[in-house]
């Protein structure tokens, strides 16, 4: 059969196609996101360096002494316990310069400041890592600065030993902070925001010893915007919330503890609802004014033990539906243009003072409740105990191990007795123990039976400090009262 020249060519276009075709499917393929391993002995640095942007990074279980800077939109997650050990504690153990990365599953060691992000960064994401500073009087634990920071998230991370806990410096748009655990040394934030940041979500963390728990500071005169702070527990600091805020709707959320106030906020149009605030020094809630009508709503919040339950002096406020017993003052009001209707309050001195033009009141008879209407289904169950007249506080009479007590064994359960029976309140997650080695808190089940606290724990470590603390709003006798304050003693292990 005769072959033209034409369909001599036509077969070798087809052909070169063909080839063409192989050679860009083949180096698609070639370039497809990678998994790098990294073990002990080599380098993260040097793994991340030979990156393409979407590969992942595994760094096997071991010690790794670097300062490491993720500059690609990579994933860099640890298989097993990782421990990144700064090389300068100067600089931060981890540094993000870019958009679009995982960091995850590490302990982070050694180091003024945790994990940096700086610039304008995006949808990274910072998952279930253990920061440990060098100190509580300086540092951070993670700090965002010199940039917009957008759709970020930070959970699941657990930081100690720094000043600062989670910071965002500068521009701070719908990121999300959540689930995260911040002990400090009592002068630093604990979750950090300015104004001009709006959008933000900061859920279920809990944060102690801290001067601000949760801050939204107003350094350029504005507000933070439409923020939602929900079921965050906050203990043991100066403030639960300091916040100046627009817009926002601060829910569900424990604060017990505090040196002055659980929830200071200032701005307009906020809700502030549901929450609980227990045992603080100074005030419970307190609103103050930002303008001519902030129209802030208080309602549904339980506020017992405070030295005040609810002080604004905020415009147009409305406060309702609120829980007050026990504090020193009920509700005081003092803005004018205030609604102050169908709260329950009752054992305060005196438990309203309501003050200014254009008020309504209309609030019924106080009806003490045994269990507080808005404790979530989450919290440890409350026993109802039958009411006496006996109003002396119960106190501790003995313990095991002693005060002070060593060589004690490193599987021994603590018991603490007590002068009287004792029921658990909505705050029996506020007895805990701590290992004052490394600031962590221990892992422990608990119980009570009659006067008696059990709380067994894991295998403990060798030679090593614990403290036991048992919140005074942690427990209760039969008549509802409370310790007179916080006990706290020590142990060591052999």
């Amino acid at each position: 059969m005769h072959i033209s020249e034409d369909m001599k060519l036509e077969g070798i276009g087809k052909l070169l196609l063909l080839v063409s075709l192989v050679f860009i499917f083949g180096f698609i393929g070639s370039i497809s996101a990678a998994t790098i391993t990294v073990n002990p002995g080599h380098s993260i640095q040097s793994a991340i360096n030979s990156a393409n942007d979407g590969d992942t990074v595994v760094v096997n279980e071991g010690t790794y002494y670097e300062n490491v800077e993720v500059n690609k939109e990579i994933t860099l997650t640890a298989n097993g316990n990782v421990n990144i050990v700064a090389m300068n504690n100067q600089d931060p153990v981890i540094t993000v310069t870019t958009s679009n990365t995982v960091v995850k599953n590490f302990k982070l060691t050694n180091s003024l400041v945790g994990v940096q992000y700086y610039g304008s960064v995006s949808n990274n994401q910072l998952i279930n890592n253990i920061i440990e500073g060098t100190g509580i009087t300086y540092g951070n634990g993670i700090s965002f600065s010199l940039g917009t920071a957008l759709n970020n998230l930070v959970q699941g991370n657990t930081i100690s030993q720094v000043l600062h806990g989670i910071l965002f410096n500068d521009g701070n748009v719908n990121n999300v902070v959540d689930s995260n655990s911040v002990t400090l040394g009592g002068d630093g934030a604990g979750i950090y925001a300015i104004d001009g940041s709006s959008g933000m979500t900061i859920s279920n963390n809990y944060v102690t010893n801290a001067q601000d728990s949760i801050a939204c500071q107003s350094l350029n005169g504005g507000l933070g915007d439409c923020f939602t702070i929900i079921g965050n527990t906050l203990t043991d600091s100066v403030n639960g919330l300091w916040m100046k805020l627009s817009n926002s709707i601060i829910e569900y959320n424990t604060v017990a503890g505090c040196n002055i106030s659980g929830y200071d906020v200032s701005g307009s149009n906020n809700k502030i609802i549901n929450n609980t605030a227990t045992s603080n020094q100074v005030v419970g809630i307190i609103a103050e004014q930002w303008g001519d009508s902030d129209n802030v709503v208080i309602n549904g919040n339980v506020l017992t033990y405070n030295s005040a339950g609810i002080n604004t002096n905020s415009p147009g406020a409305t406060i309702t539906n609120n829980y007050v017993w026990h504090n020193g003052m009920g509700i005081v009001s003092t803005g004018g243009s205030a609604v102050v209707t169908g709260n329950n309050v009752g054992s305060n001195s005196p438990d309203y003072i309501i003050q200014g033009t254009g008020n309504t009141q209309n609030n019924p008879p106080g009806q003490e409740y045994p269990v507080p209407t808005n404790v979530q289904p989450t919290d440890p169950p409350i026993t109802s105990p039958t009411v006496t007249t006996d109003k002396t506080p119960p106190k501790v009479i003995k313990t095991s191990p002693k005060t002070n007590q060593r060589n004690i064994s490193r599987r021994a359960n603590v018991y603490i007795k007590f002068s009287k029976n004792i029921y658990k309140t909505a705050y029996w997650s506020k007895v805990y123990i701590k290992n004052m080695r490394t600031g962590k808190l221990l892992r422990i089940s608990k119980s009570i039976k009659k006067n008696l606290i059990t709380i067994k724990t894991k295998l403990k470590s060798s030679k090593t400090w614990y403290k036991v603390t048992i919140s005074h709003a942690a427990i209760k006798d039969g008549a509802g009262s409370r310790l007179k304050k916080n006990y706290i003693y020590k142990f060591k292990t052999k």
